[in-house]
């Protein structure tokens, strides 16, 4: 009886490190996004809003990696009458929950003052040679292997987001059926930002001429 004990934990001991049911995990990811139904789905599956971490580990597996990282930031308060404003420095940490082998991250982040809820990252394989936003501590090994559909639309790696004629004075542009914003860098689009959509999206573009994706940020709406 001993000896069996023995053996079963040998073989327990001896399993794959990614856990039970992790060779059931689907071998091609769609990430499916509309606008206009406030939905977010993977694989078909309907995605709970706010993101629930749960969840998405039971369709994408448990994370490649998790990590942390803690910095500072400002915090103002407004004066008000004969209170003066004031100014702080306080610790922001963010949580990473990285998946390598489907080139996604998730990130949440909590300070003393407000905890923000999780948002996706899709990394496109377009490195973002724009250096004005500051870049992530942590990401995927690989960039996005799956199919990304907004609204009906394939959303391509190599595709130029911002359609001819847009430059930093539009007012915006429709592109995939989301009415869209542009931020800039002086008169070059960097960055492109949903305006009045569910779940709210922004994209980073790779660089000036090209204006391909870089990654795009998803919120998931809230309660």
């Amino acid at each position: 009886m001993k000896q069996t004990i023995f053996v079963s934990m040998l073989l327990w001991l001896s399993m794959p490190a990614t856990g039970i049911g992790q060779a059931n995990l689907p071998k091609h990811l769609t990430v499916t996004l509309n606008t206009h139904t406030h939905s977010i789905y993977i694989n078909g599956q309907t995605i709970l809003q706010p993101f629930d971490l749960k969840q998405i580990n039971r369709i994408l597996g448990k994370p490649s990696r998790t990590q942390t990282h803690t910095r500072k930031i400002r915090f103002e308060r407004r004066g008000y009458r004969s209170v003066p404003p004031t100014s702080e420095m306080i610790d922001m940490t963010e949580y990473y929950y990285i998946y390598d082998q489907w080139g996604l991250m998730f990130v949440k982040s909590n300070s003393i003052i407000k905890a923000k809820p999780l948002k996706l990252i899709v990394f496109f394989r377009n490195p973002r040679i724009f250096t004005n936003t500051r870049s992530f501590n942590y990401r995927p090994y690989t960039a996005f292997v799956g199919t990304l559909n907004l609204n009906g639309n394939t959303v391509l790696p190599n595709q130029k987001v911002v359609p001819a004629g847009v430059d930093d004075q539009s007012e915006g542009f429709t592109q995939w059926g989301v009415l869209w914003g542009a931020t800039s860098i002086g008169t070059v689009i960097d960055r492109l930002y949903s305006a009045k959509a569910s779940p709210h999206l922004m994209i980073y573009l790779d660089a000036g001429k090209t204006q391909r994706i870089s990654y795009i940020k998803v919120f998931s709406k809230s309660h």
